[in-house]
């Protein structure tokens, strides 16, 4: 880890119809609004590393949450990025109603794939996106509708 970076990525507008049941894009509570300690692809090094090198950063409201992105292709490889992001399209679309229940997503996500998918994981505990282990957060970080 080479240092601390702040990520304040803007939030694009979320899709006709992609806004959490109720009409807002916002997670309820103080939480919301919180720092958080997230990994990110190390911006020195090649992006295709990102899968192992990463630096730690301080995530910003409203892109206050870890997220990691898995892009599997029919060849078995796998490019990574780990970055900050927001609750309305990282979290409530691309993770809670993209990937969270996608069995290619879940215990088989570490392990080489001959098929084309995408995975987009969010989690919101400090450094729950790490490198080093699997590349799915620990089920206990992972964002849960309430």
């Amino acid at each position: 880890m080479t240092g601390v970076q702040t990520c304040a990525l803007p939030i694009s507008p979320t899709a006709a119809g992609g806004a959490p049941p109720g009409g807002t894009a916002i997670r309820p509570g103080d939480a919301a609004k919180q720092d958080l300690q997230c990994h990110v692809c190390d911006p020195n090094a090649p992006p295709d590393l990102c899968e192992l090198v990463t630096v730690q950063a301080t995530c910003t409201y409203p892109n206050n949450f870890c997220v990691t992105i898995v892009e599997n292709h029919q060849d078995g490889t796998k490019n990574v990025t780990r970055r900050c992001g927001n609750f309305a399209d990282d979290t409530y679309m691309e993770w809670y109603h993209g990937t969270s229940d996608d069995d290619k997503c879940r215990e088989r996500i570490d392990v080489e794939q001959h098929v084309d998918f995408k995975c987009t994981f969010t989690c919101e505990k400090a450094n729950c996106n790490q490198s080093g282990g699997s590349l799915r957060p620990p089920e206990d970080a992972l964002w849960r509708e309430m």
